[in-house]
């Protein structure tokens, strides 16, 4: 059977994770849509845990979108290892933030101004917001 992608799912299959000079061989390395779906698929099995802890105002809909495209601005920037993030000095970190914010506008006009009916920048946005990420980042733990 096939399966239709569109071209933004296309090119994060593109983005391997897990890229560097200390993982050359890896027999089994998954790309950023694989990522962002299982991210995805690890939120909704936790849903009601989510909305018991923050309450019915937690937009669910929301979080669920912003798990399919957290990492879209690594189709401009690349995945960069968190070890390598934690080694960057203020300015090199600066220099990344910068470009993922960049990208945004790039990604917006490559895809178009929406995502399943919610403003694509404005997601983009929050998946940088390290407030709004602390949720993914907890299931990108449990998952990785």
């Amino acid at each position: 059977m096939d399966v239709l992608l569109t071209q933004r799912e296309k090119d994060l299959m593109i983005v391997k994770r897990w890229v560097s000079p200390y993982t050359q061989v890896m027999y089994y390395r998954t790309n950023d849509l694989f990522h962002e779906r299982r991210v995805l698929w690890h939120l909704e099995a936790i849903k009601e845990d989510v909305i018991d802890t923050f309450g019915i105002s937690f937009d669910f809909e929301f979080a669920k979108n912003l798990a399919i495209v957290h990492d879209d601005a690594e189709i401009i920037t690349n995945d960069i290892q968190l070890y390598i993030k934690l080694k960057m000095t203020t300015e090199e970190k600066e220099v990344l933030a910068r470009e993922e914010r960049e990208a945004i506008s790039i990604l917006v006009e490559r895809y178009g101004k929406e995502i399943n009916g919610f403003d694509y920048a404005e997601l983009l946005f929050a998946a940088q917001n390290k407030e709004r990420k602390v949720l993914f980042k907890i299931i990108a733990k449990q998952i990785n």
